[in-house]
């Protein structure tokens, strides 16, 4: 069952465990890791996925595994930002040129950071909303 567009920012463990989580789980999930540090999607590229272990196993197809923040973020619905509370603002930083108001951005983990993001968005002339959740759903 297709379940919608997913883009998750941030390829660390975190983040490649909730895009083959949501892949396997038949969503179309774009992966992007900061270009800082785009050897994190190296092996995900050249295999089109991750293979998951454990009680969910199985492999999540990645439609885009990229450092290309517009290439990650166009047409989706849902922008899920898995990374450490200070590194949220340089994925949003980076993401704002492309943001489109109907969009929804979960920041995990949260740490209230949607109060700076949403701040961030309004002194951009940005309406988006921001969920945000204290651990991997």
């Amino acid at each position: 069952m297709k379940r919608g567009k997913v883009s998750v920012l941030g390829a660390g463990n975190g983040g490649q465990a909730l895009s083959a989580h949501l892949a396997i789980n038949g969503c179309e999930v774009n992966l992007f890791e900061h270009p800082d540090f785009k050897k994190n999607i190296e092996e995900v590229s050249k295999k089109g996925g991750i293979e998951l272990s454990g009680k969910l196993h199985g492999f999540g197809k990645i439609f885009h595994a990229t450092s290309d923040i517009k290439e990650a973020i166009e047409g989706i619905s849902v922008i899920m930002i898995v990374a450490p509370s200070f590194a949220q603002k340089a994925f949003i930083e980076l993401a704002l040129p492309y943001l489109v108001n109907s969009q929804i951005i979960v920041l995990i983990p949260g740490n209230f950071g949607s109060f700076e993001i949403k701040k961030i968005l309004k002194n951009n002339g940005k309406d988006l909303t921001i969920a945000e959740t204290n651990s991997l759903p």
